[in-house]
């Protein structure tokens, strides 16, 4: 049978996937190929399709955009309930888009000191008489 038009099907299958087992109608994947007539081989060669998982992700974004706010309740009920710290920092990611700045900080620390190295360097260099390119290049020209 062509690809082209077992389409429905393999996007059927893909929302199949993508759908958490609870919530799912057809439970198995046995069950799916009787629903949708197709065989086991046919599903193990979509799995192994490039496209295929990136299609997933998709899907599976897609079906959790309409429970969002469920989820951002039950968040909120658990820092209110039991002051759990995690939530709490998920509620201020989702919510307030907070990030931590460690890492961030960090790395702009390590530069301001690497820059500060090389200023004083330079300027042990120009004094000692090492530098007497005309060209040079001051760090911190007026």
């Amino acid at each position: 049978m062509s690809t082209a038009l077992k389409r429905a099907e393999y996007y059927e299958f893909v929302r199949f996937i993508a759908t958490p087992r609870p919530f799912r109608e057809l439970k198995t994947q046995l069950e799916f190929q009787v629903e949708y007539n197709v065989s086991h081989g046919t599903l193990a060669n979509w799995k192994k399709d490039p496209n295929f998982w990136e299609d997933v992700q998709r899907a599976i974004k897609e079906w959790a955009k309409e429970k969002t706010p469920d989820v951002i309740a039950a968040i909120y009920g658990r820092i209110v309930q039991k002051g759990d710290p995690m939530a709490a920092k998920l509620w201020l990611q989702y919510i307030q888009d907070w990030a931590e700045k460690r890492e961030e900080t960090q790395i702009k620390e390590v530069g301001q000191n690497l820059a500060e190295i090389i200023k004083k360097d330079l300027e042990n260099a120009k004094q000692r008489g090492v530098i007497r390119d005309r060209n040079y290049i001051e760090a911190n020209p007026s």
